[in-house]
């Protein structure tokens, strides 16, 4: 939901199966209302009235607040105030957050995942919390489909990734994602690469950092499905920079889709 601050705004969603025609004749829909209040600096997100084959039994709710001259700490459904992170990805991957885009005056607020009703009624109310804007975590997370790459392509066909995608690897060997990171500071990082594999044996990777050998044959075992997500931890030591790059290879078997890295 993208808000453009300044003055109130509502909208009314709708939705429907996107496949029948079904919302003719049994009224298969639903609609889901969007309220801004400008002066209270509230979104207030509706549970659908109405429902339709397929509709999803939980969402989460990203928020975009454009046009604020400065951050302010946010809260959903009166909870305490959210943790900040460094991009939308992070705080997906963490459950919820808040994440402050100086550059674009952007305010995103990453909802916990919300159980869907069917009869209208309040999901979410996104509002300050009263506190200031937190430091973000250290954690960053970077996306495979924006990275350097060769003989993997980018695909979507299967829910659950965050941003706008994930890589498939083609080959089982050569192919590779490489991601340029920034290190404020020298030292030992947690890395996690985030991926699905819904093979039946395992489609291990080559991590370098730096064209240096971290691990030389990283597992990734499958997950049960390619629309469940794993995250293989690793720690790695890491010079300070904003081109440190990190390189997960295939080395024998098609590795598996990989949808992002965090560092930190």
């Amino acid at each position: 939901m993208d808000v453009y601050a300044g003055r109130d705004g509502s909208f009314s969603l709708y939705e429907d199966d996107g496949v029948t025609e079904d919302f003719r004749s049994g009224g298969a829909s639903s609609t889901t209302s969007l309220v801004y209040t400008h002066a209270a600096l509230r979104v207030t997100v509706g549970h659908p009235a109405g429902t339709y084959s397929g509709a999803p039994t939980a969402r989460r709710y990203v928020v975009r607040i454009h046009g604020l001259a400065a951050p302010v700490g946010m809260r959903v459904n009166g909870g305490g105030g959210l943790p900040a992170y460094t991009g939308e990805s992070a705080a997906v991957l963490n459950g919820s957050g808040q994440v402050w885009n100086a550059t674009r005056k952007i305010l995103t607020v990453v909802t916990p995942l919300i159980t869907v009703g069917s009869g209208g009624g309040v999901a979410a109310i996104v509002e300050p919390s009263g506190a200031t804007f937190p430091a973000p975590a250290r954690q960053t997370v970077y996306e495979a489909e924006d990275a350097l790459r060769s003989g993997v392509t980018i695909a979507s066909q299967h829910a659950g990734y965050t941003g706008s995608g994930y890589v498939d690897y083609t080959n089982a060997a050569v192919d590779f994602v490489e991601w340029t990171v920034t290190v404020p500071t020298a030292g030992a990082y947690p890395l996690g690469i985030r991926y699905a594999n819904g093979g039946t044996t395992d489609r291990p990777l080559r991590i370098t950092v730096n064209d240096t050998v971290v691990a030389a044959s990283l597992s990734f075992p499958p997950t049960g499905g390619w629309k469940t997500w794993r995250t293989v931890l690793l720690n790695a030591t890491l010079p300070a920079g904003s081109a440190v790059r990190i390189r997960a290879t295939s080395t024998g078997a098609s590795g598996a889709n990989l949808d992002s890295l965090s560092v930190g």
